[in-house]
């Protein structure tokens, strides 16, 4: 007589790694297709608004116009959008500085911090009637990166300080050097306050 191998009856168990993914993928879908819905329903009630109107214009005449009335007699227009209207008003103060500089030529030296340590620009502008007509910058870096980001800021500053007035001048990063401005920033604030009269 033959053998018989025992049944063995398997239990499959779904593995949470298995789970997760398949249940994130169905609430993105769930998302998608909500905002989907969402989307539809502006141009379903536009699509009834235009549709009122049309049925409810009075320029048709004749039997046609009646049928359309009694069709669309429980129809129910779209509610007419509210513009919104803002009343919040913002008090404007202006400030008005009537600082007059002598003319001339001043000199001053700019300080900052580079990675490397303390910096100083030497900066020179000619003013007339607070308006800077000629400006010299001398590097005086003591570091050798810092004396590179100084003569690239030197070498392209001039058309961001030529012909404007003293108190517009601040400078951002100029070809490349983000620290050079501020010394030169210190030093042309130092110009300026000798320069007032």
């Amino acid at each position: 007589m033959e053998e018989l191998e025992p049944v063995v009856a398997v239990k499959k168990v779904i593995s949470p790694a298995i789970i997760l993914p398949i249940i994130a993928v169905i609430i993105v879908a769930v998302i998608i297709f909500a905002s989907r819905k969402e989307s539809e329903v502006p141009a379903v009630a536009e699509k009834a608004a235009t549709t009122t109107v049309a049925d409810n214009d009075t320029s048709a005449s004749g039997q046609a116009e009646a049928d359309n009335d009694e069709d669309n007699a429980g129809t129910v227009p779209a509610p007419t959008p509210t513009p919104v209207v803002s009343t919040k008003t913002t008090p404007t103060t202006t400030t008005q500085t009537n600082t007059t500089f002598a003319n001339g030529t001043y000199s001053a030296v700019g300080n900052y911090y580079s990675p490397e340590g303390s910096e100083q620009i030497n900066v020179t502008l000619t003013l007339k009637d607070g308006v800077v007509t000629a400006s010299t910058v001398t590097a005086m870096a003591t570091q050798r990166y810092s004396l590179t980001m100084q003569n690239d800021f030197i070498a392209n500053y001039k058309t961001l300080v030529i012909g404007k007035k003293i108190t517009d001048i601040k400078l951002g990063k100029v070809s490349g050097a983000s620290l050079t401005p501020i010394g030169f920033n210190d030093a042309v604030a130092k110009i300026e306050a000798q320069a007032k009269v």
